[in-house]
């Protein structure tokens, strides 16, 4: 009996450690819109914190979750400047994950989609296993 009680407790310890949150589809749209990094942590435990940033993401997705990302630069007055370039994204779901798969002229690369909500996302690059971690961005204003 005090065997069968322990595999019990073994198999609910590792059920609560081994399984991660699914991210419901409806919450994707939140990506729609403008991204700041605030934090990348490596895979050796490194950690670099963006305390200012030159330049953001525009993300842009349709209803089939496709689009593109922007790096774009914030001026004052609520414009933004970009170059033109855009990597375009999909998101797709694979084994109860999502992934947004990028590409551009150069390369193609993978980022697990970790978390979505309203104000942040994070992801991890499938090649360097970097974890990102985004804010939604807050135009500064000078009044």
């Amino acid at each position: 009996m005090k065997l069968l009680k322990t595999t019990c407790i073994l198999v609910l310890i590792f059920s609560a450690f081994s399984c991660e949150k699914s991210i419901p589809k409806d919450v994707l749209t939140n990506l729609n819109g403008y991204w700041e990094i605030e934090k990348a942590e490596g895979k050796d435990g490194m950690t670099k914190v963006y305390k200012v940033n030159t330049t953001i993401d525009h993300i842009e997705l349709d209803e089939n979750l496709s689009g593109t990302r922007r790096k774009v630069k914030p001026v004052i007055g609520s414009d933004y400047l970009t170059s033109g370039d855009a990597e375009k994204i999909e998101i797709v779901k694979e084994n109860d994950a999502y992934y947004i798969h990028y590409k551009n002229d150069q390369s193609e690369w993978n980022e697990t989609l970790l978390s979505v909500d309203e104000n942040h996302f994070s992801t991890k690059n499938s090649n360097t296993e970097t974890t990102f971690f985004y804010k939604r961005y807050e135009p500064i204003t000078v009044e």
